[in-house]
């Protein structure tokens, strides 16, 4: 709930923000889910905007602790 993904599903799909690593909502995590978070992590710390969404540990910071999580899931697939 805190990163604003639904919490009644496992699954992301196109119009559904379910899985919080998968960025690209595709249902799994690969290279283009990092580049997207890397993308808009670097313009956050240039704007200094924060991102409820890619706060994944939801300490209050878009970090490279949230990075870490994304990379914790590269090459998964989402299966519920």
């Amino acid at each position: 709930r805190f990163l604003g993904t639904n919490p009644l599903r496992a699954c992301s799909s196109r119009y559904v923000d379910a899985w919080p690593p998968d960025v690209t909502k595709d249902g799994k995590v690969d290279h283009r889910d990092i580049w997207r978070f890397a993308k808009r992590f670097a313009s956050s710390i240039r704007d200094r905007s924060y991102s409820r969404r890619l706060d994944l540990n939801a300490d209050g910071a878009v970090n490279f602790a949230d990075l870490a999580i994304v990379w914790t899931f590269y090459g998964h697939r989402c299966t519920g």
